[in-house]
Order: C-alpha cells, then sequence, then structure tokens
C-alpha cells in the first residue's frame, strides 16, 4: 500500500509541477538575484567557511540562471527569441571565426545563422 501512495504524490506532485512550470520558473528568476543581493549584503559578517559556501551558493544559482534563460516574447509585430550566453573555451569557437575576429571587429551572424539552419 505505501508504494502505491508514494507513487500516487509523485505522480500528483510532477503534474502540479508541470501545471505550473512558467510560474515556477517566474519565481525563480526573481529570487535568485534577491538572493546574490542579500548574500553580499552579508558576507563580509560571516566566517570564512560560510563565505565559502555561499559564494558557491550563488555561483550555482546564477549558473541556474542563465541556463533556464530562453525566452520567447513578440515585439513591434515580431518574435524574438532570447537566449543564454555562456562563456567558452577558445578551442570551442570554429577557427574561421576565431581568424575573422582576431583580424579586427567582424560580423559574423549572417554566417552563424546559416551554421545554425544546417
Amino acid at each position: 500500500m505505501l508504494p502505491v501512495l508514494i507513487a500516487a504524490g509523485l505522480i500528483i506532485g510532477g503534474a502540479v509541477i508541470v501545471a505550473n512550470w512558467d510560474s515556477i520558473v517566474n519565481w525563480v528568476k526573481d529570487f535568485i538575484p534577491k538572493l546574490v543581493s542579500a548574500w553580499e549584503s552579508v558576507r563580509a559578517f560571516v566566517p570564512y567557511e560560510f563565505m565559502f559556501v555561499g559564494d558557491l551558493i550563488c555561483e550555482g544559482a546564477k549558473a541556474l540562471a542563465r541556463i533556464m534563460n530562453k525566452l520567447y516574447y513578440k515585439e513591434d509585430g515580431q518574435w524574438i527569441e532570447e537566449t543564454t550566453t555562456r562563456t567558452i573555451d577558445e578551442s570551442e569557437v570554429p577557427p574561421h571565426i576565431r581568424a575573422k575576429i582576431a583580424q579586427k571587429e567582424a560580423d559574423i551572424t549572417d554566417e552563424l545563422m546559416l551554421e545554425m539552419e544546417n
């Protein structure tokens, strides 16, 4: 009987999470900057060990916010997709783009759009 109750609870809990996913994401996006701001205001007053743990938590929260930041909206009749940014190693950048940027600042939007379409 207990496994059935646990399974039912997981199914109901999963359904509630799926139904309210947008609200949960919006809450987390609003909460993370507040958490980081609160941590920065109290960080100087806590022992070193807690500073280390608090910094790790804040960095993890910022990484979570970057991962889940994919936003779609309509502006002036056009659909906009706003995606996350991430820092990557130089070796992950295609060589032709590195060569172009090494010469001067370059607009590589068209080339990247063609690559993304393929």
